[in-house]
């Protein structure tokens, strides 16, 4: 192998949710963690929206929990036994949420992604802001998550502003 083809590889994991699988990079994930939906509490935020489930407590901090497929526009189902929570690191966020959790029906299937195994899939459904673009990866289809905007969503429940955390496509 060499060093460009090394260059290009990204590691990463394939999260899966309901309907869907997100493509992660590892760095971004914190950690995989079990839960189940027992370990989430209320939030104290007044009027969440309802992509935030509540929060979970995970190494002595208060993490959102945040269901991805309700903030894209989509249907989330809660999974039983083999759930996990893929914590992710927060690059800009709020002051004092510098994770976020996003639950998984599965453990993530680790990947190393390059250009011969993942390729852009044109959408023909209603964009939401939350996704960057749907892809194909080694044959599977899956979404890449503009995580800024997910990110933004969060922290602006966080910072009390209503008009600014609610996704176009918001379903319940």
């Amino acid at each position: 192998m060499t060093q460009t083809h090394a260059a290009s590889i990204i590691a990463s994991q394939l999260v899966p949710l309901t309907d869907e699988r997100l493509v992660l990079p590892n760095t971004t994930i914190a950690e995989i963690i079990d839960f189940s939906q027992a370990d989430i509490q209320a939030s104290s935020v007044e009027d969440a929206p309802d992509w935030l489930l509540g929060m979970v407590a995970w190494r002595g901090l208060s993490v959102p929990v945040v269901a991805f497929e309700r903030m894209a526009g989509g249907k989330y189902e809660a999974s039983a036994s083999r759930a996990r929570l893929a914590v992710l690191n927060v690059a800009k966020g709020a002051p004092g949420v510098p994770f976020i959790a996003i639950p998984t029906q599965t453990i993530p299937q680790l990947m190393q992604i390059d250009e011969t195994t993942i390729s852009v899939v044109e959408d023909s459904g209603e964009a939401s802001p939350v996704v960057a673009c749907h892809v194909m990866v080694a044959g599977s289809a899956a979404i890449i998550p503009a995580l800024e905007e997910v990110e933004r969503l969060v922290a602006a429940v966080f910072a009390g502003e209503p008009e600014k955390n609610k996704t176009k496509n918001k379903k319940k």
